[in-house]
């Protein structure tokens, strides 16, 4: 789905600055979030799930979920429109990840991108 990335990076970035594909940076600065796109085709239209995962280190969740609820926001019925395709996103769940390492807070939100051709 590499047509799409520029969009949802953009998207994304808009958002925060600090938002990585995949990985983040060594020594970013947090809290931060990671992204990751898997799709599925159908005969219907094609489907991508998009997973996002905040992070901060920190003794409290105030930032975390600050930055949770911005991309909640920023995603909240959005729809992408490009020459040739429309993508809307739909919020699936948003729930905390334990971290063995206490200090460590993820918060993790999955999305629905529905892909429509135009």
């Amino acid at each position: 789905m590499t047509r799409d990335l520029a969009q949802i990076k953009a998207t994304l970035a808009a958002i925060t600055p600090r938002s990585f594909l995949e990985q983040a940076e060594e020594n970013t600065t947090r809290p931060y979030l990671v992204w990751t796109i898997g799709d599925s085709y159908t005969e219907l239209g094609d489907t991508a799930e998009l997973t996002i995962e905040v992070f901060d280190y920190s003794e409290d969740a105030t930032l975390v979920e600050a930055m949770a609820d911005l991309v909640e926001e920023g995603l909240k019925r959005k729809n992408i429109l490009t020459a040739t395709e429309l993508y809307r996103f739909t919020k699936r769940t948003r729930q905390t990840i334990p971290d063995p390492d206490a200090m460590v807070r993820r918060r993790e939100l999955k999305y629905q991108v529905k892909i429509y051709r135009v």
